[in-house]
């Protein structure tokens, strides 16, 4: 890869940089460089994906992964659940709320919600949360539905008989 680079350094290759320069390259249509292939930035894709899940959600396999991941990201998730309870009681005047951020948000997000990272979220990704009223048994119930980059997606310890509906309490 240092050859690809045009690196003759003895210094080690920062995935993180390199996955950012080559991204903005291919998304702006222009040239890569002389021997950067598809293959070859799939490989910096992941091992910079490999790289980030570290540093945003060190030790997933160990017990305490759930702490670290709320540590993480605890604040904004915590504002978007609140917001979402408001909406559910009727205390919010608002149907809509809009937070912007970049892939190193979007990656601790998804890890706090039980996604497993294996490759860097794409350029211009988002996460939806959508919530959603139904009446059952003569009862309001809200749910909460997550799409991600328009795709819904399934989250740990799932509602039975509703595959993308969530109820607000569980978040």
């Amino acid at each position: 890869m240092k050859d690809v680079l045009g690196d003759k350094s003895d210094d080690s290759i920062a995935f993180l940089d390199l996955h950012d320069a080559m991204t903005v390259i291919k998304s702006h249509n222009k040239q890569l460089p002389e021997g950067m292939t598809e293959d070859l930035l799939m490989d910096i894709n992941k091992e910079a994906s490999k790289r980030m899940i570290a540093l945003v959600a060190p030790g997933v396999e160990l017990s305490h992964r759930e702490e670290l991941l709320k540590l993480s990201m605890g604040r904004m998730f915590d504002s978007v659940v609140q917001r979402m309870r408001q909406c559910a009681d009727g205390e919010s005047k608002h149907q809509m709320y809009m937070y912007s951020g970049h892939d190193t948000t979007i990656m601790p997000l998804l890890a706090t919600l039980g996604q497993d990272i294996t490759t860097w979220p794409p350029y211009v990704s988002n996460v939806i949360f959508e919530m959603w009223e139904s009446q059952k048994d003569g009862k309001k119930q809200e749910y909460v539905k997550v799409l991600v980059n328009g795709k819904e997606v399934d989250l740990p310890d799932m509602l039975p008989g509703n595959v993308y509906a969530y109820d607000v309490d569980f978040l």
